[in-house]
Formats: structure tokens, sequence, C-alpha cells
């Protein structure tokens, strides 16, 4: 008898871990849920601050005002943060606003090739001096961009 009950609780516990993996699987397999556009708006921004802090630092970097160290290290940090606001827009656009994030997805893609441009050319003073101006236009545009938050 107690060899019946230890094959029914083994039995049990299979079951029971097929009935979790299967769960997992369904919730893993799932569509991900759209982004509110509240947190679109907060991506956008975000990116608009990287750029013009990503424009601001080529521009003191043209001019000498700082250390290539200093600016190597800023430049990896702002590229990290574009990275992950990239990661957040690879969630579907909230309802309406699909071409929003794919306008801020390619924003974003070029922030991150002037950050990792300003990285290599760290001496070029007229190669810093055209990232700041296109990092400054990235910011313009993603400013420009009307998510209203819900």
């Amino acid at each position: 008898m107690e060899r019946a009950a230890r094959k029914i609780a083994i039995a049990l516990a299979i079951i029971a871990a097929i009935g979790i993996l299967a769960a997992l699987y369904a919730r893993a397999s799932a569509m991900p849920e759209p982004m509110k556009p509240d947190e679109l708006s907060r991506v956008v921004r975000k990116l608009a601050s990287d750029a013009r802090e990503g424009a601001r630092l080529a521009q003191a970097l043209g001019r000498q005002e700082l250390t290539d160290r200093y600016g190597r290290a800023q430049h990896e940090a702002l590229g990290k943060d574009v990275s992950e606001a990239k990661e957040k827009l690879d969630a579907p656009g909230p309802g309406g606003a699909e071409d929003d994030v794919e306008r801020a997805r390619a924003l974003a893609d070029r922030l991150t090739t002037d950050l990792t441009a300003a990285k290599l050319r760290m001496s070029d003073t007229q190669a810093l001096a055209r990232i700041g101006a296109d990092e400054t236009r990235v910011a313009e545009e993603l400013e420009r961009m009307q998510i209203v938050p819900q």
C-alpha cells in the first residue's frame, strides 16, 4: 500500500511539473503587451536627453575641455542608456503610435552611430563638431515628437 501511495505521489509531481512548464511556455511565447503611451513618451524624452548630453560631450571634447578617457567613459554610459531604451522600443507600440515607435527606433539607431563615432574620433575636432551637430539634430527631432501620455 505504501508503494502505491508513493507511485501516486510521483505521478502527481510529474503532472504538476508538466503543468507548470506548459504555463511558463505559454507565457513566454505570448505576444508582448503593447507599450503604453506614457512609457513611449518617457523613452523618447530619455533618448532626447541622451542625444543632448552626447552633443555637449562631443563639443567639449572638440574644444579639448575634457580628457579622452572621461569622454570615452561618458559615451559608453550613454551608449548603454540608448541600448536600454532601444530594448524598450522592441515592444509593440501603443495603438496608433506605431509610426512614432519606428521613428524613435530610427533616431535611437542614429544616436548609437554618433556615440560610437565619437568614441572612435576623440582627437578629430572637425569630426566631433559634425557628430555633436548631428546629435543635436537627433535631440530636436525626438523633442518634436508629440506623444501624449494617457
